[in-house]
């Protein structure tokens, strides 16, 4: 047995033997897999009935093409960083110093990642019914989507690998790589203009150029693209050409990075540390933060936080903190970059419902934004418990940044569209404060996760409580704006979001009612 091919059935064996000392992750591993299977069983006998209007198949296209271009872009990044790698610390100790070729070595970590990839799909499980019962997909298809979704996070690994290898130290090539990838969304967003201007209708632009023949020979983004519809239209070209695309491009890469004495062994090995230096820090319950490789230059007058007593220090250290990356405190480039993105949308479509589209996008990001702002941070830090002040307002001025921050964001954000759309300020108002609202959700969310799980050591389990936890808090607040929107009239519709934004500041007043002693000592 090949050396490669034992250390990947040792690895997999060992991993299965290591359950038998973490008995609660066995039956978490149990229960998981038993309700995979159920869903499955649950699905085949979902099928949809004759008279069934179905949705518009280019919205799955759109996703997939949208999670495509997303992962793509990650990869791009990172590999201009620094960098993605196949391979793990036990790979480089065990394999970079053995007598292997470096194209047996690469094609182990490529197996190994797939597997890896593999897992990722299962939360697709979850949305069967959707696509069955609103799309009219068949098992045939679905399948087809977990094949396109694992190549796309697959290829991303392997693109960002690529990408660092050939800029790591080099600028020149690294503005190359820069160039070529925002020229492509550049080029990208202009033929969706272009057809915008034709169609008039700004989804319906984006779902023409996407079910488009030549948006499918887009690199990797077209080709995922090309793949699912082969399966919904039953189109054995589109599967050949898409299958010897995706292999073609793997083959070159995998080529390029193992020819002659090239070797990429010391270009991938500070790509590995970094990613074993942050799972380490994930497991320690440490703040995983983002590498900052751009030189800073900082002005005498800004040193030193010079305001504030006790507790509010927290508050105005975090202003200086977001002084240094704007001079506007709360008004970031993320501020401006969202602005432009809903007055861009208010102007192809200036009706209210594209209000709440816009605002149920930015939510979504905000959770992420939230999660690993400078609460999260704050609250892992042991000097915060060194401050003789009581919990309870320890806790609101580390909170008070990303309470305040969502509000201003929203006020710039809605009032940029009401502006564009020259109307609908009452509806763009409660847009905006349901934004606002949103935030102070999701900073109740970390406190109560933080007081609920911060000692938990295993994340994956943290994970999926946390994800249940969220949905309790979240959950009722939106079925209560869906119930307004369906009951209230239709002059009064404009106020539905305010059962949501009632019921958000009522979690968060609670949450800090509950966890009041959370900084009271280290065990929170």
């Amino acid at each position: 047995m090949k050396a490669t091919a034992y250390l990947l059935l040792t690895s997999l064996k060992n991993r299965l033997l290591a359950l038998k000392k973490k008995p609660v992750m066995l039956i978490f591993y149990i229960i998981c897999i038993a309700c995979v299977a159920g869903l499955l069983v649950m699905y085949s006998f979902i099928e949809p009935t004759e008279a069934q209007k179905f949705a518009d198949i280019r919205v799955i296209y759109t996703v997939v093409a949208g999670l495509a271009m997303l992962f793509t872009y990650i990869g791009i990044a990172s590999g201009l960083s620094t960098g993605g790698t196949l391979f793990t610390m036990s790979d480089v100790t065990l394999l970079f110093v053995a007598p292997v070729s470096t194209k047996r070595v690469l094609i182990y970590g490529l197996i190994k990642q797939m597997g890896a990839t593999m897992l990722t799909t299962v939360f697709i499980f979850f949305q069967i019914p959707n696509l069955k019962m609103n799309f009219d997909m068949n098992n045939w298809t679905i399948v087809n989507l977990f094949i396109a979704y694992a190549l796309v996070v697959f290829f991303s690994q392997l693109i960002s690998m690529a990408v660092y290898i050939y800029s790591n130290g080099n600028e020149s090539r690294k503005k190359l790589v820069k160039c070529i990838m925002y020229g492509a969304l550049v080029a990208l967003a202009v033929w969706v203009f272009i057809e915008y201007k034709s169609e008039g209708k700004v989804f319906e632009a984006l779902f023409n150029v996407i079910d488009s023949a030549a948006f499918g020979f887009v690199p990797i983004i077209g080709w995922a693209t090309m793949f699912i519809k082969a399966g919904v239209e039953v189109n054995i070209m589109m599967y050949i050409v898409s299958i010897v695309l995706f292999v073609l491009v793997a083959a070159v890469v995998v080529i390029i990075m193992t020819a002659g004495t090239a070797d990429y062994y010391e270009d991938v090995l500070l790509s590995t540390e970094v990613a074993f230096s942050t799972m380490q820090k994930a497991k320690d319950g440490q703040h995983v933060g983002v590498i900052n490789t751009k030189k800073m230059n900082i002005k005498e007058k800004d040193t030193g936080i010079r305001r504030g007593d006790g507790a509010s220090v927290l508050f105005f250290r975090h202003l200086l903190e977001m002084k240094r990356s704007s001079k506007i405190p709360f008004v970031g480039m993320y501020t401006v970059i969202a602005a432009v993105g809903a007055g861009i949308m208010a102007y192809m479509d200036n009706s209210v419902e594209m209000g709440y589209v816009v605002l149920g996008i930015l939510v979504y990001i905000q959770f992420f934004l939230v999660a690993m702002g400078k609460l999260s941070v704050e609250l892992i830090r042991p000097y915060i418990y060194l401050i003789p002040q009581s919990p309870l307002k320890k806790l609101i001025y580390a909170s008070m940044t990303s309470i305040v921050k969502p509000f201003v964001d929203g006020i710039i954000i809605f009032g940029v569209m009401a502006i564009i759309r020259q109307g609908g300020i009452v509806e763009s108002f409660f847009q905006m404060l349901a934004y606002g609202a949103s935030g102070m959700i999701f900073v109740s969310f970390t406190i109560i996760s933080q007081k609920l799980l911060g000692g938990q050591p295993n994340k994956v389990l943290s994970a999926f409580i946390g994800i249940g936890i969220f949905l309790v808090m979240i959950g009722p607040g939106v079925a209560a704006s869906v119930v307004a929107a369906i009951l209230l009239p239709e002059a009064l519709v404009c106020i539905c979001l305010l059962p949501y934004i009632l019921l958000c500041v009522l979690w968060a007043l609670l949450s800090f009612l509950l966890c009041r002693n959370l900084l009271n000592n280290m065990a929170g």
